[in-house]
């Protein structure tokens, strides 16, 4: 199965977020991102938003339990495709 990265740009946006892990879920592809990313969004969706950081602290929670193991701690540029 291709692992996609799921950078802040997409991850933000609550719909595209949802609609992305959905087809993920259903086995099109799996889901990746870090520590870094799940910040990055967390603080500009805060930032541009105004949400909640209970609220973002879920929604990052929800993820991770979800898709166990899509945490990576490497750097994603040194990512390869098998």
């Amino acid at each position: 199965m291709e692992i996609a990265v799921l950078d802040a740009c997409v991850l933000i946006r609550g719909g595209v977020r949802d609609f992305l892990l959905w087809v993920a879920e259903a086995g099109a592809f799996s889901p990746a991102w870090s520590d870094t990313i799940h910040e990055e969004w967390m603080r500009n969706r805060r930032s541009k938003f105004g949400d909640p950081q209970s609220r973002l602290d879920w929604a990052r929670l929800q993820m991770e339990h979800a898709f166990p193991g899509a945490n990576f701690e490497s750097d994603p540029l040194t990512l390869t495709t098998l």
